[in-house]
């Protein structure tokens, strides 16, 4: 199992022009790829996925694979620890 950073705010998943809420990044990354799996479109013909805030701000992006992106750097293994701002450490 993945940690992902835990986020403070609603999320939703992006699938196209669809829109659904989830609990965390991971329920968004099952989510995915069982739409992805149920829809037998190969990775060129299946809608984009983000994941956004309830705002609808970008947040991160997910690949055909399942990976989840912040930009160009990938969540997948990375601690809670890492992702906590250094202005925010003791």
């Amino acid at each position: 199992m993945t940690n992902f950073p835990t986020q403070p705010q609603d999320l939703f998943l992006q699938i196209g022009r669809k829109r659904y809420q989830v609990a965390s990044i991971a329920e968004a990354v099952t989510m995915y790829s069982e739409t992805r799996n149920r829809s037998g479109l190969g990775a060129s013909k299946t809608p984009h996925a983000t994941i956004v805030s309830n705002t609808g701000t970008h947040l991160y992006r997910i690949s055909y694979n399942g990976r989840v992106w912040d930009g160009n750097k990938p969540l997948d293994g990375m601690t809670d620890e890492q992702w906590i701002a250094p202005c925010c450490t003791s």
